[in-house]
């Protein structure tokens, strides 16, 4: 099932277990976020935050010529990573996690050698003109 999510002046489609990139909402890492959709009023949309982060860094640079001057402007950023959790009647069922009981090394394949081959250069051929004069 999925939803849509309005959420930062954007929309979003969304799914169970899909994780979404939104603009920053007051929540800490772990919390579980109920969010209105959209296109069915009676569903909600259930999330958990996962993580708090600033995006990359956008240098701006503004420039009048001849004039002598600039100025340079940095912008980073922040938003919410979101984990959906339930879109309606449909939820995430708990994964156990996998037991390990013996850890086996990557095989590794062996790798043949690369053989060159020689490159024959092509012959050239040239044609032989001959003058011939009529007198």
């Amino acid at each position: 099932m999925i939803g849509v999510i309005a959420t930062g002046g954007k929309q979003y489609i969304v799914a169970v277990g899909q994780k979404v990139k939104i603009e920053k909402i007051e929540a800490k890492a772990g919390d579980i976020v109920d969010f209105k959709n959209i296109l069915n009023a009676e569903s909600a949309i259930k999330g958990k935050v996962l993580v708090q982060g600033m995006g990359k860094k956008v240098s701006m640079i503004k420039y009048k010529n001849k004039s002598r001057y600039i100025k340079r402007i940095g912008h980073r950023q922040a938003f919410t990573t979101v984990e959906i959790t339930a879109v309606g009647t449909e939820t995430t069922k708990p994964v156990a996690p996998k037991v390990v009981t013996e850890a086996k090394a990557p095989e590794v394949a062996e790798s043949k050698p690369v053989v060159k081959t020689a490159i024959k250069k092509k012959k050239s051929l040239k044609k032989s003109t001959k003058v011939s004069s009529n007198v």
